[in-house]
């Protein structure tokens, strides 16, 4: 292989490299904090459900499954994009 043909392929990876999307730090931090927000409302949740007790027969699995859902629903920002018009 000649000089020419790996200056070529060394060309093709760096521009390989930077056509890789890299995801942005704000966008993490804010994943991270919304993230973090329902796990605080999930374990308020939790922890007033074990201080009350539970008046159902579920299993624990399944009660944590609803609060977690619960906590999501309250917690999670929904972002939109574009307009609703009614």
């Amino acid at each position: 292989m000649s000089i020419k043909h790996k200056l070529a392929n060394v060309r093709n990876l760096c521009d390989l490299i930077a056509s890789v999307n890299y995801p942005n730090p704000q966008d993490l931090a804010q994943k991270f904090n919304d993230d973090e927000a329902v796990w605080r409302a999930f374990e308020c949740k939790r922890w007033l459900r074990n201080l009350l007790g539970s008046a159902f027969p579920d299993s624990e699995k399944s009660l944590d499954a609803l609060d977690w859902f619960e906590a999501e629903r309250e917690a999670r920002p929904v972002r939109a994009i574009g307009f609703f018009q009614t």
